[in-house]
């Protein structure tokens, strides 16, 4: 599995916080949701949001809202759940 975040959206500032692009792709193809969270330094964190299942077999895309979180380097955290 691996986690992408869009490479325009690598070095955000608080104006494109809102609109972060991250895809996880490799999933399993009986995977029935993957969930996204988004962590700071300060071990603040989004709620976890459903990722969709795109168009690429296996791709599962989210635009989670880190306005809330700490500036500084972010974690992105995906679970998958299996069928």
């Amino acid at each position: 599995m691996t986690v992408t975040v869009g490479q325009s959206d690598e070095l955000a500032n608080a104006t494109e916080s809102t609109d972060i692009a991250v895809s996880v792709a490799g999933v399993d193809g009986d995977a029935v949701g993957v969930s996204i969270v988004v962590s700071d330094s300060n071990n603040n964190s989004t709620a976890p949001i459903n990722a969709t299942l795109s168009q690429v077999a296996g791709v599962w895309t989210a635009a989670p809202d880190v306005s809330a979180l700490s500036a500084g380097q972010l974690t992105v955290t995906a679970t998958v759940t299996d069928d």
